[in-house]
């Protein structure tokens, strides 16, 4: 399914305005792409809904006919209940590591400890007298990004915004993730 409004129609470049593409298989998705492209009269498709990792771009014979003129999600999340949200999600990193939270509604906040092993997670609070320090610090706020699995770990530590070493970090990275940095 895919679908367009023609705009600009008396006022060149005429665009098209791509509402919605949607498919089962990326074959077809492209398909519809290049079926969009190819109708007569239309000199720019402008699309308002690509995601972080959509791949239209580079299916493209020339990657830099693509212009970003802005950039936002429709995204938002908010971790409540950490050991739920753990169980929940899927990883690809194994290992054990203190996550400290900062969250100042509370819901969140402290020291957990992570334990990933085959793909799930166990989470459980801290020891509060454990005397190590904790392995990675983040804010909830990122903590959610990172869960989501749209960024790598590695780009909020570079942005300041995680502490933690490469190696600890390496337990939130998602299967779709462990994918990429395989590639």
């Amino acid at each position: 399914l895919a679908t367009f409004t023609p705009r600009q129609l008396d006022d060149p470049p005429v665009t098209a305005e791509v509402g919605t593409v949607l498919a089962a298989d990326p074959a077809v998705e492209r398909a519809l792409w290049r079926g969009l492209a190819g109708i007569d009269l239309i000199d720019v498709l402008s699309y308002d809904q690509p995601n972080a990792d959509d791949s239209l771009d580079w299916s493209l014979v020339d990657r830099r006919a693509v212009r970003v003129t802005r950039s936002h999600d429709h995204m938002w999340l908010r971790i409540l209940d950490l050991p739920t949200a753990a169980a929940a999600r899927s990883f690809a990193g194994a290992g054990s590591i203190t996550l400290t939270v900062d969250d100042k509604l509370g819901f969140c906040a402290g020291s957990w400890l992570l334990e990933v092993a085959d793909g799930r997670a166990v989470c459980t609070r801290a020891e509060p007298d454990d005397p190590a320090a904790p392995e990675v610090r983040v804010g909830v706020d990122t903590l959610a990004g990172l869960w989501l699995g749209g960024t790598a770990p590695s780009t909020m530590v570079d942005a300041g915004r995680v502490a933690g070493d490469d190696e600890a970090l390496a337990v939130f990275r998602s299967p779709r993730q462990a994918i990429r940095a395989a590639v």
